[in-house]
């Protein structure tokens, strides 16, 4: 009886430990992160991954700083994973949502902002994401619905005001002829 009781409090230990160091190097690899320095950061992810691979904090801001290091099909792969394990996680189609933009593939981006705006569709960024890749699709009536809808889910939104503001102007309209 007190054999087991000292087992089962060395392996609660053991777990506590576990965790603890899994949750420091995650603190480390925000750090790095934050200090744009994304190779250090996916360094520590990949270790908190290894330790923990069900962590999707991991997955996603590995996933971030594989994207800021411009290695987007890595970057792809975490996002894929954090949406396979949490079908409703917006962050990850945003954040695939950019990188396909970022590849002017902006059929593929709408794909995703859809599926993220679907999720939540009360996020204002989102629209404008959206409307972004439309507006690169010469998609303007889109596009501009889009910024309406940020702006009137938030009416301070100053990045939808300008881009409402630009499209209204007479510079887009020559410069769209």
């Amino acid at each position: 009886m007190v054999k087991t009781y000292y087992i089962n409090l060395i392996i609660g230990f053991i777990f506590i430990c576990i965790l603890g160091c899994s949750n420091s190097n995650s603190q480390i690899a925000d750090k790095y992160f934050e200090a744009g320095e994304y190779l250090k950061a996916v360094d520590e992810y990949t270790y908190v991954i290894a330790e923990d691979p069900n962590n999707l904090h991991a997955y996603l801001n590995r996933g971030k700083a594989y994207h800021e290091s411009q290695k987007y099909n890595l970057a792809l792969i975490d996002y894929s994973v954090v949406i396979k394990m949490d079908p409703k996680n917006k962050d990850a189609y945003i954040f695939r949502g950019y990188i396909y933009e970022s590849q002017s593939n902006f059929y593929k981006a709408l794909i995703e902002y859809n599926i993220a705006i679907s999720l939540d569709s009360k996020d204002p960024v989102t629209y404008i994401d959206r409307g972004d890749a439309y507006y690169a699709l010469k998609e303007y009536i889109r596009a501009l619905e889009d910024y309406a809808k940020a702006l009137s889910i938030s009416p301070d939104n100053e990045m939808a005001k300008s881009k409402i503001e630009y499209m209204s102007s007479e510079e887009f309209f020559n410069s769209s002829e």
